[in-house]
């Protein structure tokens, strides 16, 4: 493994036992068995080590939503692997999604370049699934609305739960909701034909 994957994962970690504002790069050089400067060799600062932390766990976001869907995959089924794919992720990255969904600030994005490589994510993730959605909205198979309603029909409610159950104010799995949350996104975008 290497020095900066040994901070990554130490990091996350503590960020879990202790919280974000409480980790200090002293505490992490610990937990990861690495001196001060193979930290700074690593990374230029704790606020890169952030920027990092959370571009990367976007992308691994972004990646496996995108894997869910594909040309030959129909409407319904699509809602149903994008609902079922967030969720998973959440449950199955349990430390980058509170890093990701819970611990985050905005204080962190202040430079231009961060804030470039986050735009230019984003609007590769949202033309990935812009291009899965057009024909579907062509064939009226799913109904023709503006991407941000889109996102907030399909993630929006498991995203409520998932948030829940990752702060500890739910003990109930995410998972356990998934095929009503399907239903109900369905319903709401699915072309009802006569």
């Amino acid at each position: 493994m290497s020095t900066r994957d040994k901070i990554a994962n130490s990091a996350l970690e503590l960020f879990e036992q202790k919280g974000v504002d409480a980790t200090s790069v002293a505490d992490i050089c610990v937990h990861a068995k690495i001196s001060n400067g193979s930290f700074f060799h690593a990374f230029q600062s704790r606020q890169d080590l952030f920027k990092t932390l959370y571009l990367s766990a976007l992308m691994s976001y972004h990646t496996a939503m995108c894997a869910a869907l594909g040309p030959e995959i129909g409407g319904e089924k699509g809602l149903a692997n994008l609902i079922q794919t967030h969720i998973e992720w959440v449950i199955y990255n349990t430390k980058q999604a509170r890093f990701l969904f819970e611990q985050s600030t905005e204080d962190w994005w202040k430079g231009e370049e961060i804030r470039q490589e986050l735009e230019r994510e984003n609007a590769q993730f949202a033309q990935s699934i812009a291009q899965w959605r057009i024909h579907l909205t062509k064939k009226r198979v799913l109904r023709d609305v503006d991407g941000k309603v889109f996102f907030a029909q399909v993630i929006g409610p498991a995203q409520i739960f998932c948030r829940s159950w990752l702060s500890g104010r739910s003990k109930s799995n995410p998972l356990d909701h998934c095929n009503e949350l399907i239903e109900c996104a369905q319903s709401a975008l699915v072309v009802k034909t006569p």
